[in-house]
C-alpha cells in the first residue's frame, strides 16, 4: 500500500485539486497534515476523502514526519499540497520502487505559460538532474524512512538529504 503523506499550511485553494488527481488501482491512503493552518485546508482535505491531522507546529519536515509516523503503507509518498499527479503516476510510483529504488522523485511541468513560470521550472528541473531535490514529490520505502530518521525539523530546505544521500 502507497501513504500518500501531504503537508499543508493554509493551503485551501490547492489541496482539493490535488487531492482530485489521485487515482489509482494500487491500493493507498492519503493523509493530509494540516500544520498552524489558518484557514479551511483540513475541511476541504477530509470533504475530498482524505484524513486529517492536525498539529500546532509550523513546517513542512515536522509535518511530513507526522504524516509517515501515522500512516500504514510500506511505501510514503509525500506530496506538497500544490502539486498535482499525471494520470497514473502513483501506479508508476508503486512499481518503481520494490523494482529498482528506495527512492525517488519526479521531475516537475507547470501548468503556467508565463515568461516567469517557465524560468521558474527550467530552474527547478535543473537542479533536480543536478542535486536530486525533490520539488514537491518524493517517494521512498517506509524502511528507508525509518533508517534515515525521516525529515531532519531543523532544516527549512535541504530536509530531505539524509533520504537521497
Amino acid at each position: 500500500m502507497i501513504s500518500v503523506v501531504i503537508p499543508a499550511h493554509d493551503e485551501e485553494r490547492y489541496v482539493g485539486r490535488t487531492l482530485a488527481t489521485l487515482r489509482a488501482a494500487t491500493p493507498f491512503e492519503v493523509l493530509v497534515v494540516a500544520n498552524a493552518c489558518r484557514d479551511r485546508t483540513a475541511d476541504v482535505a477530509r470533504a475530498a476523502g482524505a484524513a486529517v491531522l492536525r498539529t500546532s507546529v509550523r513546517g513542512v519536515s515536522h509535518a511530513r514526519n507526522l504524516g509517515a509516523r501515522a500512516s500504514r503503507g510500506e511505501l510514503l509518498l509525500f506530496l506538497d499540497a500544490d502539486t498535482t499527479l499525471a494520470p497514473g503516476a502513483l501506479d508508476a510510483i508503486a512499481a518503481a520502487v520494490p523494482a529498482r529504488a528506495d527512492y525517488g522523485t519526479c521531475r516537475i511541468r507547470s501548468d503556467r505559460t508565463t515568461l516567469a513560470a517557465t524560468l521558474t521550472t527550467t530552474l527547478l528541473a535543473w537542479g533536480h538532474r543536478l542535486a536530486g531535490t525533490s520539488l514537491g514529490v518524493l517517494f521512498c520505502a517506509r524502511s528507508l524512512f525509518d533508517r534515515s530518521g525521516g525529515f531532519d525539523e531543523d532544516l527549512h530546505a535541504g530536509e530531505d538529504n539524509d533520504l537521497n544521500a
